[in-house]
């Protein structure tokens, strides 16, 4: 920028001192800001979530700062005038993060580029907690420098003023710590401008210093271009010895490309539609053989074979059955076919995907639907279809045809069902060998461990034993629960010790917190949380014929012991007494129905001739989802329940009875002084508190008088009583207890 001799010397300094500001120091202040911005962005982002923020509850300052953040800034919402709950309030890069700290009309920049000028850098540097260190020498460039230059007074432009717009300069590079490098480059420009930059607005010819200056970078730049143009000469002789190699190849990759074409035609329909791989699965080597053999690879009979997975909701069905598929890729060169039965709806989206896949669509969704199994009945090789979540209580036309058609007669396949129904229940759909039902329950307490810990990679290695012990095991092991864990504690950022404490204190609030990730598209959010997994298998109880009595008796379960309840606990004629229902109370069929609906999907699962039981996460769901007056009721009908059981004749009393009677009792009492603890002053809590005090004496009451007539021995009697917290001498005696 050169200008007349003429010119004067106070115009000529604000020339100088204006280029250096923006053509020499701003590209070296956009790097610097872009640098730092960047990570002070990306740990504000993890610690606030700047990116989602919405009013009013956006980040209104940056601690330790005080400086209020400036949105109008952002987001064009300058133009919705002072209507600040209407803002966009989303930070989505550091770009936006630093116009917060300017007004609206310096931020007219959408990245660190040359539309990032000297008032709007200055204005960062000088609020932006990265440079707190540099902000009082960008203050004075601001002030002293920038602002007097743009609004310049040409008087004012003395020899001092001119060499204290370098000082500030040169303090600023100083304090923002540039790499030693950077740093002595930019400094040699400033005294390079400093000393010869008049001499450059005037025209005068340049001394030996600037001559020698300028003679290094020309050297530089011609070594630059000679290592360039050796490189260059290298590629062009690579490129000439490879041009033959090209040459000879290009037949070989026209065949290639043809053999291609021909197999994606001749193998169009060989599918694999298994869920992602589950890179934790653990344990169930058991059941994986079990499949194996229901299933074998080695199907030279070309018989179809059928096998079914069943078990409680979040016990890990579909990735079994997917584990199972993955392991056996290989051998099913026919294809593996994965189809959701949750609901009519999820079914039609797996039939419509794979008919476009294969394109195989047609104007009805019934002939789309069997074109596709025609095609998959002629496989020739060995193929693999799973019908996941086959758990509705009434399957649709075209589930059952796939379920139930004489497509798959003949055919070389295997069908493999997920459900949550119980084995008696699966026969009555299909016809499956008795061998060929592998039931799945919770982990065992070592797998349990395993699969929790394959979640942390080594980040809670310092996990106490005992710690991980509980939790598992007040998770009852299953493995969604676990699954919500893990994700959780890792989301979380905590410690196993951390999160068992705080799950003792609010168990169903944290069991629906956080879902466990889905494996496919298909996946209904309801079964990716222990919450919520169950609701249709409640809903499923309610709707049943005597659906009122059969839920009473899921809350009042809620509240027993797990893992032995007695067939005979269930007393349809007690459960329906306050109970307005079109079905006519016939015992005992009616309690037999009741069974039947609890187990059927597995809410309940059988444990023994005449006993059934619960999984612990389920009675806390239950308990989590009932009214204070629903626990109430829960609570008395519990307790009446229990009673009648122990009002039972003598003689068809036995010691098992008995001392399930007692499990549930302290169960109960567990449960009432919970409900106690957690709401001491509701008058619900009071009434549940004084039937228990009145009930326990008839309790006792009616133990001890079954005691009596078992084959027990005064030893054991006494020690029955005592779990009970009873007096032996005074359990026996009939006048104490009236």
């Amino acid at each position: 920028m050169a200008s007349s001799p003429e010119t004067g010397t106070e115009h000529r300094r604000w020339l100088v001192v204006g280029t250096v500001l923006n053509r020499v120091l701003m590209p070296y202040l956009r790097k610097k800001i872009q640098q730092e911005m960047k990570p002070f962005y990306q740990n504000l982002l993890a610690k606030y979530g700047l990116d989602k923020q919405t009013y009013p509850t956006q980040l209104k300052t940056i601690p330790p700062t005080t400086l209020k953040l400036n949105y109008e800034s952002i987001n064009n919402n300058a133009a919705r005038g002072r209507d600040t709950h209407c803002f966009d309030y989303c930070v989505k890069d550091e770009v936006l993060l630093a116009k917060l700290f300017m007004k609206p009309f310096m931020a007219h920049f959408n990245a660190f580029d040359s539309s990032f000028d000297a008032s709007a850098a200055l204005a960062v540097l000088c609020s932006a907690p990265p440079f707190s260190s540099a902000a009082p020498s960008a203050e004075l460039v601001r002030s002293e420098v920038r602002n007097d230059w743009a609004h310049c007074d040409y008087a004012s432009w003395t020899e001092v003023k001119y060499n204290t717009c370098f000082d500030r300069m040169e303090t600023l590079v100083e304090d923002l710590r540039f790499a030693p490098a950077e740093k002595t480059e930019l400094l040699a420009e400033l005294q390079l401008w400093r000393k010869h930059g008049l001499e450059f607005c005037v025209g005068k010819p340049l001394d030996d210093t600037c001559l020698i200056v300028m003679h290094e970078n020309i050297n530089q730049v011609h070594e630059m271009l000679e290592s360039e143009f050796k490189k260059f000469q290298a590629t062009l002789h690579e490129l000439s010895r490879s041009k033959h190699e090209e040459q000879t190849t290009r037949q070989d990759l026209d065949k290639m490309l043809s053999d291609f074409s021909v197999f994606a035609t001749r193998d169009k329909s060989i599918v694999f539609d298994a869920p992602d791989r589950n890179k934790r699965f653990t344990g169930r080597q058991k059941e994986l053989e079990s499949l194996e053999r229901c299933l074998p690879s080695e199907n030279s009979d070309h018989k179809f074979r059928m096998a079914a997975i069943c078990g409680l909701g979040g016990c890990g069905k579909t990735t079994l059955a997917a584990q199972f598929a993955w392991e056996h890729k290989p051998q099913y060169e026919g294809g593996v076919f994965w189809f959701s039965m949750e609901d009519e709806e999820k079914f039609e989206s797996c039939v419509n995907d794979l008919a476009l896949r294969l394109g195989l669509m047609d104007k009805s969704s019934d002939f789309t639907l069997a074109r596709i199994l025609t095609l998959i009945s002629k496989q020739e090789k060995l193929w693999l279809m799973v019908l996941d979540n086959v758990d509705q209580p009434v399957l649709s036309e075209k589930m059952r045809k796939v379920l139930r058609g004489i497509w798959k007669r003949e055919s070389n396949g295997h069908m493999l069902i997920t459900t949550r129904r119980e084995r008696k229940e699966i026969c009555r759909c299909v016809d499956l060998e008795p061998n060929c039902f592998v039931e799945i329950t919770s982990f065992s307490i070592e797998e349990a461990k395993e699969f929790l810990l394959s979640h942390f990679s080594g980040e809670n290695a310092g996990v106490q034993e005992d710690a991980l012990n509980e939790l598992v095991v007040e998770l009852g092991c299953l493995p969604l629960a676990l699954e919500q864990a893990g994700a959780h504690i890792k989301s979380l950022g905590c410690t196993v010790n951390e999160y068992l404490k705080q799950y003792k204190l609010e168990r169903f609030k944290l069991l629906s917190e956080h879902r466990a990730n889905p494996s496919r598209e298909y996946d209904s959010l309801n079964r990716l949380s222990v919450h919520t997994t169950w609701l249709l298998n409640f809903e499923y109880v309610r709707n049943s014929k005597y659906g009122k009595i059969a839920t009473r008796f899921v809350h009042a379960a809620a509240f027993l012991d797990p893992d032995e309840i007695y067939e005979g606990l269930i007393n349809a004629e007690m459960l329906s007494s306050d109970v307005v229902s079109e079905n006519k109370i016939e015992l005992p069929l009616t309690n037999n129905h009741i069974v039947e609906v609890l187990t059927k999907f597995s809410l309940f699962q059988r444990k023994s001739a005449g006993c059934i039981k619960i999984h612990r996460l389920v009675q806390q769901v239950i308990r989590g989802t009932i009214t204070s007056k629903e626990v109430e009721k829960a609570l008395y009908t519990t307790f009446q329940l229990l009673k009648k059981a122990a009002q039972s004749p003598r003689e068809s009393a036995t010691d098992k009875s008995v001392f399930s009677i007692i499990r549930h009792w302290l169960a109960l009492k567990r449960h009432v002084e919970q409900q106690l603890r957690a709401t001491p002053d509701d008058s619900s809590a009071e009434k549940v508190a004084a039937l228990m005090k009145s009930g326990s004496r008839e309790i006792v009451f009616e133990v001890s008088r079954t005691i009596k007539g078992l084959s027990q021995t005064l030893e054991n009697r006494r020690g029955l009583l005592a779990l009970l917290d009873v007096d032996y001498d005074k359990g026996l005696g009939r006048k104490e207890l009236k």
